[in-house]
């Protein structure tokens, strides 16, 4: 008899609030349902302290979800991917099998949205796997 596949989740993490809420939900959502999440921070270049303190930034947000995710109960991998942050998430999400995208949205004006994009938008084209957004004004419900 073949042991059931648990449902991974991949979480995209950047520190903004966003982000913290759509890691929240993806933990409780893993746990709710046996699942397992995958953090991942991407460093982009460009960013404007230099890659070496978005790495620094990123693996201090990714533990401290990581510890959330493995105090619920919940599995939890780490990591940290460097390039555009719609193609390399799309990338994880195949590199890791995962079923389900999970990404927090900051509040934006319309006109911001359609003069800068989004990369929630983006996603939404080219994700292989089902996208939640989770708002950044959303409040938890548990």
């Amino acid at each position: 008899m073949q042991k059931a596949k648990r449902m991974r989740l991949l979480v995209a993490i950047d520190g903004s609030r966003a982000a913290d809420r759509a890691a929240s939900f993806a933990i409780a959502f893993a746990r709710a349902n046996a699942g397992e999440i995958v953090l991942r921070w991407v460093v982009e270049p460009g960013y404007p302290e230099g890659i070496g303190a978005s790495k620094d930034v990123g693996e201090t947000t990714l533990y401290v979800a990581a510890g959330k995710a493995r105090s619920a109960g919940v599995t939890a991998n780490t990591g940290l991917l460097l390039g555009s942050a719609p193609e390399e998430l799309v990338k994880a999400v195949k590199d890791e099998e995962a079923d389900l995208l999970v990404i927090g949205m900051r509040s934006r004006s319309q006109f911001e949205q359609m003069m800068l994009g989004s990369v929630s938008q983006e996603l939404l084209r080219t994700s292989p796997v089902p996208v939640v957004i989770v708002r950044e004004d959303m409040s938890p419900k548990h």
